[in-house]
């Protein structure tokens, strides 16, 4: 679609890293910000085998929703999500604590 190009390319022009965050924060509603942030979220604890229950808890997602974000993992559809350094960063200032310690991921939940 156009409208979402010209979108994705109003974004990634801005010269500025803090010209993008205000940009977000003016056309994104907190709902939409928070959406996109739990499906970061999802994405990157799927990438790091947490379990589906961790995440179902912790996002408030249905196993459903966690199923079809799994088989886009596992088809590599995200691979500009797959850095460590973007794992870390956010998972770590999402959350802040509150995700479980590594050892209580599953081994491959499918």
């Amino acid at each position: 679609m156009r409208v979402s190009r010209q979108l994705i390319n109003t974004i990634a022009d801005n010269p500025s890293s803090r010209g993008r965050k205000i940009l977000l924060k003016q056309l994104l509603t907190s709902t939409e910000q928070v959406m996109l942030a739990k499906r970061l979220a999802l994405i990157l604890m799927i990438q790091e085998r947490y379990s589906y229950t961790t995440i179902g808890q912790i996002l408030k997602m249905t196993p459903a929703t966690i199923h079809r974000f799994w088989r886009q993992v596992k088809q590599n559809k995200f691979p500009a999500i797959s850095y460590p350094k973007t794992k870390s960063i956010f998972l770590d200032a999402l959350l802040g604590g509150i995700f479980p310690n590594k050892n209580k991921k599953a081994k491959d939940k499918k």
